[in-house]
């Protein structure tokens, strides 16, 4: 398994994976330059910080060089989307909102392929999290409610479970 593959499929919460992804990308970066690669270094690194010592701002400092980089980009393709919503969690309020929309404008740009699908569902589904931490509890109803209608068609019913109690903690 190539290490794209290895970062697109990764769970957050398995320490195990991180490391494992981490060594790979140590070792895959002797040989070769990869901007993507030592961005996922990065990234696993921040993860781990996570995990182990719940040190949000420690992790926020490995990740900050990261969207400085992509910060200044005009466009993101496929890939950056990817990256930047995996770090998404070191904005707060109004940044994150604004910057996962910025996402959302971008992946509306690419084709409405599969993996292009499936991750403007992700970058939608993180965005109701983010509105329903800020109060903004009708649009992010309105996000839910798009969302389940497409994990209805696909069958999807971890994803369609999860919002379904999001829209009941909207609802409360």
């Amino acid at each position: 398994e190539n290490i794209y593959d290895m970062f697109n499929s990764l769970k957050y919460n398995e320490e195990n994976a991180i490391k494992n992804l981490l060594n790979k990308c140590k070792k895959y970066k002797k040989t070769h330059n990869d901007i993507y690669v030592e961005q996922i270094i990065k990234i696993c690194k921040a993860l781990l910080i996570l995990s182990k010592d719940n040190a949000f701002d420690k992790a926020r400092e490995v990740i900050i060089p990261i969207w400085e980089y992509y910060e200044k980009k005009d466009y993101w393709y496929l890939h950056d989307l990817k990256i930047i919503n995996s770090i998404l969690f070191i904005f707060k309020g109004q940044d994150a909102i604004y910057v996962t929309n910025q996402m959302i404008k971008n992946i509306n740009r690419l084709p409405d392929d599969t993996s292009n699908k499936a991750l403007k569902l992700s970058i939608r589904s993180n965005l109701t999290v983010l509105l329903m931490e800020n109060g903004n509890w009708s649009n992010s109803l309105n996000l839910l409610h798009d969302n389940i209608a497409i994990y209805k068609l696909d069958m999807n019913y971890i994803l369609l479970s999860v919002h379904l109690n999001r829209i009941a903690i909207c609802m409360y």
